[in-house]
């Protein structure tokens, strides 16, 4: 839910916290602004989440909407771990599924990033605890560098 006033913006996050946020000014990365905005950039690929397109290396990279949501909920808290149950109620929100079905998507997203492959990694699944992005991350604002996470930074 989004309200607008001026150049601020309140607005209810994936996880039901309300934000506030100045449009016209990034000094502090959130998810609002990059979801209105900006990109994430990690390893070969770029995110915009406001249009869900995810590329690599320039050339679109085709994902299914829940996986597209689980990298998405993934990278809006890179190195920090995410509870299945965060991810069940982010991805599939009004519906019961199986936990199978998350294993599903994950491994979907997974082979989709080729993670694993060349030593590259970028989703670990800390056991009985959930998931964490681990990937060195960039989030940019209207084309302009905001916020760098060194893959160091994100080791839990």
């Amino acid at each position: 839910m989004l309200t607008l006033d001026d150049a601020n913006v309140s607005l209810l996050d994936s996880f039901g916290a309300r934000r506030r946020v100045n449009a016209n000014e990034p000094a502090e990365w959130n998810a609002a602004t990059t979801q209105r905005r900006g990109a994430i950039l990690f390893g070969e690929f770029r995110l915009v989440p406001a249009t869900r397109t995810l590329t690599r290396n320039g050339s679109p990279l085709h994902l299914g909407a829940r996986a597209l949501d689980i990298l998405i909920a993934l990278l809006e808290r890179a190195g920090q771990i995410v509870s299945k149950a965060e991810l069940f109620a982010i991805v599939w929100p009004t519906t019961c599924v199986e936990e199978s079905n998350l294993r599903v998507q994950l491994s979907a997203l997974r082979r989709a990033l080729g993670d694993g492959r060349s030593g590259t990694r970028f989703i670990l699944n800390v056991a009985g605890r959930g998931y964490l992005f681990v990937g060195e991350v960039e989030r940019t604002w209207v084309g302009r560098s905001v916020e760098s996470i060194p893959l160091s930074a994100t080791a839990a």
